[in-house]
């Protein structure tokens, strides 16, 4: 694993791919931080993060999309699949690499919290609380992304294919309040990926939604190595 994974973090920086996530990232972050806070004169940074988190979805195909679609498309990946190393390894190994780029971009986010801190009195409680559900949502987002790439050959269709998974769990997401049918709603709660931001934003760090988001890491890895060891196996 830890080859795979240092080949990845390599890839992400060695290509434009890494600087480029992050700069949109911290980009996005900035307009909905000098909106929310610096314009608003509003200390709440922990619902700046939260507001951020739906826009973070869009950005994830950019650090998922090639992980196993590219190598499919190149035929390189069958030496990932014939060599004598276990595939959740490889898996394990492309995840930790794209999550290490996140945890990077996180880490560079908080300037913004330190600008509040200087200018008034932040909740570091909020603040802290906000920051471990955004990179456990990332970390889910980023399992499913990689499963959909392990599901194609090709880098724009495992982009689009992405895109529009995190667009329908956005809309879910924003419906829920407008929907009067008790289990409609529970159902679109219990998939909903961004709404469990708010907790954290009110700095509840709650064992549901913690529980939820590891969930749903591990179930996306899970199928991720059943999808590359079929083709092992196929030939395919």
């Amino acid at each position: 694993m830890s080859a795979v994974y240092k080949k990845e973090l390599r890839g992400y920086f060695y290509s434009p791919i890494g600087y480029a996530f992050i700069g949109i990232f911290m980009l996005v972050l900035g307009v909905v931080f000098l909106v929310m806070n610096i314009s608003g004169s509003s200390a709440d940074y922990a619902s700046t993060m939260t507001s951020a988190a739906s826009f973070f979805g869009f950005l994830v195909p950019l650090i998922t999309m090639r992980s196993f679609a590219e190598e499919r498309r190149n035929k390189t990946d069958q030496l990932l699949i014939t060599a004598p190393v276990r595939i959740s390894s490889v898996v394990m190994g492309k995840f930790f690499a794209a999550v290490t780029v996140l945890a990077i971009t996180l880490a560079l986010s908080i300037i913004y919290p330190i600008i509040i801190a200087v200018l008034g009195s932040p909740s570091a409680g909020e603040i802290v609380s906000a920051y471990v559900g955004f990179f456990l949502m990332g970390c889910a987002s980023i399992a499913i992304g990689i499963m959909i790439s392990a599901a194609t050959q090709s880098q724009v269709v495992a982009a689009v294919a992405t895109f529009g998974v995190f667009f329908m769990l956005l809309m879910a997401s924003n419906v829920i309040n407008l929907i009067n049918s008790g289990f409609i709603r529970q159902a679109l709660t219990a998939v909903s990926l961004f709404d469990r931001m708010k907790d954290f934003s009110s700095g509840i760090l709650g064992l549901s939604p913690i529980i939820y988001y590891i969930s749903i890491c591990g179930v996306c890895i899970f199928v991720t190595v059943r999808l590359i060891e079929r083709r092992r196996w196929s030939g395919d």
